[in-house]
Parts: C-alpha cells; sequence; structure tokens
C-alpha cells in the first residue's frame, strides 16, 4: 500500500531575527560527525522551518484562515507587551481585538481561559530560557577566570593589572586570585 508522503514543517514565530525559509537537519548537532554525511549512519532528520511573523511567507500564511487569524493574534500580544502592558493584559487584550473582529473568534469565544494559560507558559518559557543563557554565559565567566587568573598570578602579573585586563572590579579579581 502507498501513502502520501508526510513533509514535518515547524512554523516559527519568535522574536529574533530568522529567515523566512531555513532547512535544519539533525545531523548538524551530531558531536562526532557535523558536516561528513557518510558517518551519519542511517539516521539523519530534516525539517522545513517557515517563519510566520509579518513580512514572511505571507502566501502561506493567507492560505490559512486559522494561521492567519494566528499571526494576527500574536501580533497583538506583542504589541500590547511593547506599550507596556502586562502580558496577560496584552493577551486579554489581543483575545478582545480578535473577537470583534471576529478572527478566531468561536476557537477564542470556547477556550480564552486555556489560550490565556498556554501563552502565559509559552512567554514565560522564552523568558526563562534567555535567563537560562545569561546564567549559563556568566557560569563559563566564572569557570574561565578560576582557570586564567591563578595562571596570571603564577606569571607574576599583579591583581591591579588582571582586574584592569579583565574588566572585573577589584575585589572580584581578587577572589580569584587567591585561588
Amino acid at each position: 500500500m502507498k501513502i502520501p508522503m508526510p513533509e514535518f514543517i515547524v512554523l516559527y514565530n519568535g522574536k529574533s531575527e530568522f529567515p523566512s525559509e531555513k532547512v535544519l537537519r539533525l545531523s548538524d548537532a551530531f558531536m562526532d560527525a557535523p558536516g561528513h554525511p557518510e558517518k551519519y549512519g542511517n539516521l539523519d532528520l530534516t525539517v522545513r522551518v517557515l517563519n510566520i511573523n509579518s513580512g514572511h511567507n505571507e502566501g502561506i500564511i493567507n492560505r490559512s484562515e486559522t494561521l492567519c487569524g494566528y499571526v494576527i493574534f500574536i501580533g497583538k500580544v506583542r504589541e500590547g507587551t511593547e506599550k507596556g502592558l502586562e502580558l496577560a493584559d496584552a493577551i486579554t487584550e489581543a483575545i478582545r481585538y480578535c473577537k470583534e473582529h471576529d478572527i478566531l473568534q468561536p476557537f477564542l469565544t470556547n477556550h480564552a481561559s486555556e489560550v490565556i494559560n498556554m501563552l502565559m507558559t509559552e512567554f514565560n518559557m522564552e523568558d526563562a530560557i534567555a535567563v537560562w543563557k545569561e546564567e549559563g554565559r556568566e557560569e563559563g565567566r566564572k569557570e574561565a577566570f578560576k582557570a586564567i587568573i591563578p595562571r596570571l598570578k603564577e606569571l607574576g602579573m599583579s591583581i591591579e593589572d588582571i582586574a584592569k585586563a579583565t574588566s572585573l572590579k577589584f575585589n572580584e579579581a581578587a577572589e580569584y586570585y587567591k585561588i
């Protein structure tokens, strides 16, 4: 029996710059063989990612009333937060706008509270990821200082010069200097 060929597509609507279309490959994340398809064995996955933010892939977006409504809805949420509204208020305002303009109206009428809960989690996850990344960078800087500053001390560099070279405050550099 033959079946239609499946296609896996990811729709991107994040805030970061992203091209209109991009192909991601699982094999690009492989530790042992990036860029060497002959070493992948029999496993790889290709995913087509389409940016659905304003100004991208409008032909595809306009083919689906639901997708078009979703793009408008998310745009309204972002517009609200950019105006200084709290996230929950921005979501509520976007729901009100969409209902008034017959955008996703039946769905939002029946599922408004679920939409609010889901988006609060989604947007908070985006913020959480940003915090985790910053914490990871900070941890990496600390590990680098732990490794480098004692070596600079061994080479005869003064704590004052180390502080200047690393842009650390004197007392911060001094803590690593003691290690």
